[in-house]
């Protein structure tokens, strides 16, 4: 970014000065040298306003002394294109756009384009000719504006079913289910529990900081073997912050107890090709849950998943045995889910760690799937703390419940796709009522052990067959524009 830097110290008299010395000539009649020498101004510069102000008092004979004023002192600042009302506004409603993901430099230089013409500003030859604000005029506004906006240079990746699945509905409904589990169950911080699965690969791990010469221009650390093989950590945790042993998926085509010796004491695992959890393996994972976390219909518990194939097999175990189940909104879980909010992250920093502890003490070999429990065994503890598993209920809202956890601009970038309700008639409403009750795939499926009905569970939207449309990025554009239009004109 370019610093205008200046170069000479003259004209460095303020307005005031200046305006209180020329009203001492003209008002009170003094010499011009005299007042020049009493103030530390230039003769010449001195002579120069006087004149200015006694051309203002020809034009109006009645003007008072505190009413003649000057309309500028010294050098002029590069000029601005858009006054600091104008700037206020739109950094405003860059920082809204900013909230959906949308703002880009690019943009953002187009969209002061726009918003000069419709204003009718003056504005350089350049911007007419490519149509588009300049670089300097981007950085000068983000630097007078630098306390608001900042350019990010690597944002976050997000898909869109994520973006646009977090929105206020479903958390509301998905708070207000877990309340209803809360009411009838009266559990405890002991009795509610969050299990999801994750991938650890034997793959090139990121290895930790180091420090090397300086002069040296490219520094390296021993990684693993470059072949990517995945096995996957199931792990359950409770609000109290308790930890139950993992549960290991490993891609084999059959599992043997000696997969897991030498990991954390308790650990068990299954083995399918794929390394992910499948129906046929979550059973198995249910009986050990239960194994441990010690559940039965005198002493429920609920347990929290983001979407998994739940078997009718396993549905009945969880039942016989006094275990609820709650599914997440769908594409929620990074907002929602205990173990993505405060384990899962650490769990890796210091997964990565223990592999360069293991490489180090292990010269010439590579870390096998058999490794990673060992691994794990180390990393695992210092991730699971009960301070972190605490603090990821916390933050979620799940306990201590807070369903307004979440503010209204974390749903901002689900905004992009929200449109009016279509009006439709009455037998339209009739066939979408019965379309949604039985094809409706985004049910979340709550398990009471007071309760054996099957038909009971409760559907995480009673509106999934709307039509889903969303604004297109010019219509975005076009939107903000008026808004901003909107807001200089209330503003005057």
């Amino acid at each position: 970014m370019r610093t205008y830097k200046r170069k000479s110290e003259r004209a460095k008299t303020c307005r005031d000065v200046m305006e209180k010395a020329c009203r001492e000539i003209i008002f009170n009649k003094k010499g011009i040298i005299a007042t020049a020498q009493e103030y530390d101004i230039p003769y010449r510069t001195l002579y120069r306003y006087v004149a200015k102000m006694r051309n203002k008092v020809k034009e109006s004979p009645d003007i008072t002394k505190s009413e003649l004023l000057l309309n500028s002192v010294g050098y002029k600042k590069t000029r601005q294109i858009f006054t600091d009302e104008e700037e206020n506004a739109l950094a405003a409603y860059i920082k809204t756009v900013a909230d959906i993901n949308w703002m880009t430099p690019y943009k953002t230089r187009k969209f002061a384009y726009e918003f000069a013409i419709k204003n009718n500003k003056e504005i350089p030859d350049s911007w007419k000719t490519k149509e588009i604000a300049g670089q300097d005029w981007l950085e000068q506004f983000l630097k007078r504006k630098t306390i608001t906006l900042s350019i990010r240079s690597s944002p976050q990746a997000k898909s869109l079913s994520r973006t646009t699945s977090f929105d206020r509905n479903n958390v509301n409904l998905f708070f207000n289910k877990l309340k209803a589990v809360y009411k009838c169950l009266h559990l405890g911080p002991e009795d509610i529990w969050n299990v999801d699965e994750t991938g650890i690969t034997t793959d090139v791990h990121v290895p930790d900081r180091i420090i090397a010469r300086r002069d040296m221009r490219q520094s390296g650390k021993i990684t693993s073997d470059e072949r990517k093989t995945l096995v996957t950590v199931a792990i359950a945790v409770s609000a109290l912050g308790n930890t139950i042993p993992p549960f290991f998926m490993f891609p084999r085509e059959n599992y043997k107890d000696h997969f897991v010796q030498s990991g954390p004491m308790g650990s068990s695992g299954d083995a399918n090709k794929s390394g992910w959890m499948k129906e046929e393996n979550f059973i198995k994972f249910a009986r050990h849950f239960v194994r441990y976390a010690r559940p039965f219909k005198a002493r429920p518990v609920l347990l929290l998943l983001d979407k998994h194939d739940l078997s009718t097999e396993v549905l009945d175990y969880f039942e016989n045995n006094g275990v609820t189940v709650l599914s997440f909104p769908p594409h929620s879980s990074h907002k929602l889910q205990p173990l993505d909010r405060s384990v899962y992250g650490p769990l890796k920093k210091y997964y990565n760690t223990a592999a360069d502890n293991w490489l180090a003490c292990h010269p010439g070999k590579t870390i096998s799937i058999y490794d990673i429990p060992e691994l794990i065994k180390t990393s695992l503890p210092l991730a699971t703390s009960s301070e972190n598993v605490q603090s990821g209920f916390r933050v979620t809202g799940i306990y201590p419940l807070n369903e307004n956890i979440f503010p209204e601009s974390g749903f901002s970038e689900a905004y992009v796709t929200d449109k009016p309700v279509p009006v439709t008639d009455s037998n339209h409403i009739k066939t979408e009522k019965s379309s949604a009750s039985e094809t409706n795939e985004n049910a979340i499926q709550i398990r009471s052990t007071s309760n054996t009905n099957r038909n009971d569970s409760l559907p995480l939207s009673e509106s999934t067959n709307q039509p889903s449309t969303s604004f297109s990025p010019e219509n975005i554009y076009d939107y903000f524009l008026s808004q901003v239009e909107q807001r200089m004109t209330s503003s005057y």
